[in-house]
């Protein structure tokens, strides 16, 4: 069976820029280092594939080309324990997850080179001060009316649409660390908010394909063809949607104490 294997480079890539440690959250242990003797060097690092390398793999995407399988994009670097548990357990740990590990791990190794504070939150108030100025950002994004079903004329606005890149810019990259008032630092919450920004992220990817978005200037509607295109169309739109709404339903319930921070 072919593997879209990573290249040598694309690993060391994914392994300096979160400076060999382990992306996981709750982990974040270092993963290289010399033996005890100081001879050699150990690795328990892996670069781990987001979506599967082969086909019948963890979290394997029909939909992407192999150059994309083997993209920097596509990997997410973890300690050996924690890359066993996400593809073990893979509906417990999507795709957007694991980018979004990938993507914070990168911002804070960023802000620790470029001399950003990185304070985060520490109690139950700070958390839920960081969780009430982000909760109401993310729900601009999903702003407008998902039906169970297809039907002809339906549209996402430019409002909502606008409001997930603002989103992206402000929650993202550089500017995404334990210091951003959004930042909720706790590795419970930020999981959750990291993958609401990576599915949300994931929204705008969907409606910039052109084979199956038009957009003008009121809005993206989804493109004319088949029934069955049309569906698949408003569902790939409808599945991120709930994963995004579901999320933002439990940070809810975070910033108002429940569950109990301690408890995690």
């Amino acid at each position: 069976m072919t593997r879209d294997n990573f290249s040598d480079i694309t690993k060391l890539r994914l392994a300096l820029n979160v400076r060999f440690m382990c992306v996981y959250p709750p982990c974040q242990k270092a993963t290289h280092g010399p033996s005890l003797s100081g001879d050699t060097l150990i690795n328990i690092g892996n670069a781990a594939h987001i979506t599967a390398a082969s086909t019948n793999g963890p979290r394997y995407d029909a939909s992407l080309t192999p150059e994309q399988r083997r993209a920097y994009e596509n990997g997410a670097w973890l300690c050996a324990t924690h890359a066993t548990l996400v593809d073990r357990a893979p509906e417990d740990f999507p795709p957007s997850a694991l980018q979004g590990w990938q993507r914070s791990a990168e911002a804070r190794a960023c802000n620790d080179v470029y001399g950003v504070s990185t304070a985060a939150p520490t109690t139950q108030p700070e958390i839920s001060s960081a969780l009430a100025k982000f909760i109401p950002l993310a729900s601009k994004a999903i702003d407008f009316r998902m039906t169970t079903f297809f039907f002809a004329g339906f549209q996402v606005p430019k409002e909502p649409v606008n409001a997930m890149q603002r989103l992206i810019r402000e929650c993202s990259g550089y500017h995404w660390h334990p210091g951003h008032p959004c930042h909720s630092g706790n590795h419970v919450t930020l999981s959750k908010q990291d993958y609401v920004i990576s599915t949300i992220r994931q929204m705008i990817d969907l409606l910039s394909d052109k084979t199956r978005w038009v957009s003008d200037h009121t809005g993206y509607a989804v493109a004319y063809a088949s029934e069955s295109h049309m569906n698949a169309a408003f569902e790939s739109l409808k599945k991120a949607y709930g994963e995004v709404d579901s999320t933002l339903h439990e940070l809810r319930q975070y910033m108002r104490g429940q569950p109990n921070y301690s408890a995690y």
